[in-house]
């Protein structure tokens, strides 16, 4: 991943591929040019495709360590609305614990599953900024 990211923050002289069915594209532009290379515009792409593939990594990392390590202080699933085949929606923050906890009363089958107590940190947080 390290290596896609300096390919694609160095896409005005490199040109970094993520997805096999690229390569044709690359090598038609490298046989028609005659130094050889790769259009501008060609690279851009290219770049955008590995930040967006490195962010995808990232977030699938970050997500089951969260899940993991951060379970009820600062991740919370929530089932409101969830189908049996779907994965469950979360709520998480990435600066320390959240605000609210989830309800002890919630069931699959009830609208109050979204539903969350807030903590009376974030009540006195909330009730400073409104005096603002």
């Amino acid at each position: 991943m390290t290596l896609l990211r300096a390919g694609a923050k160095n896409h005005a002289r490199v040109t970094v591929i993520v997805d096999p069915a690229d390569y044709g594209r690359v090598v038609a532009e490298l046989a028609a040019s005659p130094e050889r290379l790769t259009s501008e515009e060609l690279r851009k792409e290219l770049a955008l495709k590995a930040f967006t593939h490195t962010a995808q990594y990232d977030d699938a990392i970050s997500n089951y360590f969260r899940g993991k390590y951060g379970a009820g202080k600062s991740q919370l699933s929530l089932r409101y609305g969830m189908n049996p085949h779907q994965k469950p929606a979360q709520v998480f923050t990435t600066h320390g614990d959240l605000p609210f906890k989830g309800t002890a009363r919630a069931t699959p089958r009830r609208c109050e599953d979204g539903d969350v107590v807030l903590t009376a940190d974030f009540r006195k947080k909330r009730a400073a900024a409104r005096r603002w």
